[in-house]
């Protein structure tokens, strides 16, 4: 399908009253990711304190979110500046880094 429609459609989807529901942002373009990390925290929600067992999945769901929006980000504003990239990067980093870390 044409990647405009689906960017329309997951926004549609995930939009609620102006609001962008990144749960189901993340879910509906890094499905396999989000999947992953889910089959992994359930099986693992019994496991003691302690370094996170899911911490592959969670940066590998972490890095393709992180792709998927700066690619959206591109396609729905081709002149963002090279600047405002470099911040979302590092908000990236930090959310990878807060990885199997509680909230």
């Amino acid at each position: 399908s044409h990647p405009g429609r689906r960017r329309a459609a997951v926004l549609h989807k995930c939009t609620s009253k102006g609001s962008l529901d990144v749960t189901c942002f993340c879910r509906e373009v890094c499905n396999s990711e989000y999947a992953n990390l889910a089959a992994c925290v359930r099986r693992d929600s019994t496991a003691e304190d302690g370094p996170s067992p899911c911490k592959a999945e969670c940066e590998a769901l972490t890095g393709c979110v992180r792709d998927k929006w700066k690619s959206f980000l591109l396609s729905a504003s081709p002149s963002l500046q090279h600047e405002a990239l470099d911040r979302i990067q590092k908000l990236a980093l930090r959310g990878e880094e807060n990885c199997g870390t509680a909230a």
